[in-house]
């Protein structure tokens, strides 16, 4: 019989968000063996609204891809890469390099797809989305 296991998905969501992610049709994070999939976060505040501030909305995008992490039983250590795509690139580097080097300040760091320039993002005004994936045995 060559029928293979049906591969392990563990959605994560940030407390109280199951059902407005599962309306959108995706899971903000899945964990599967010992990864987990962090997707695009973004800074869109509680209110629904993108955070204006340059700096503090890329720091809500990467507290979220943590508090994502964390949900998953998992902290910042285990991330192993990163993805980040940005709008206006050359305006807001200076701003991400200083950002990103909040959360991770030494080494080891995780490996970087970083400063990727798209035209625009999900909502007017968001200048980064950041992605990632962590690594932790079971």
């Amino acid at each position: 019989n060559d029928a293979k296991e049906p591969l392990e998905m563990r959605p994560v969501f940030p407390p109280g968000k199951q059902a407005v992610f599962e309306r959108l049709g995706y899971s903000p994070a899945v964990r599967s063996g010992d990864f987990l999939f962090v997707a695009g976060q973004v800074g869109v505040g509680p209110d629904g609204k993108v955070v204006e501030d340059a700096e503090a909305q890329m720091r809500l995008a990467f507290e979220k891809v943590l508090d994502l992490v964390a949900e998953s039983g998992m902290s910042k250590e285990n991330i192993v890469d990163l993805k980040t795509f940005h709008v206006d690139m050359l305006r807001h580097e200076a701003a991400f390099v200083k950002v990103k080097k909040e959360f991770f300040p030494d080494p080891p760091f995780p490996a970087l797809t970083g400063l990727i320039e798209v035209s625009r993002l999900g909502m007017e005004g968001l200048i980064l989305e950041v992605a990632a994936t962590a690594h932790s045995p079971q």
